[in-house]
């Protein structure tokens, strides 16, 4: 059974997978060329995006797994202490 931390957490993911996702769309193929400072700024946006949306991900995943309980009594522990 699912927690709502589980959803959240899965909801949080899946949302960054698409941002994550749609940045690279935009980026696109690394070798065109960019001739404007402004679309070279357009892409240093997208990467900064990219690699704050991944930092986060993995930070939370990180925290997840250092907190998940590793037995099911664990598991109704932390269950019954978050009520």
């Amino acid at each position: 059974m699912r927690s709502n931390s589980d959803e959240t957490l899965g909801q949080y993911i899946s949302s960054s997978l698409i941002s994550i996702k749609e940045a690279s769309v935009e980026l696109g193929d690394a070798s065109d060329a960019y001739d404007t400072p402004a679309e070279i700024a357009s892409r240093i946006k997208l990467c900064n995006l990219l690699l704050c949306e991944i930092s986060c991900v993995r930070r939370n995943l990180a925290r997840r797994l250092t907190y998940r309980p590793s037995t099911p009594a664990a598991e109704a522990a932390e269950r019954t202490a978050q009520h």
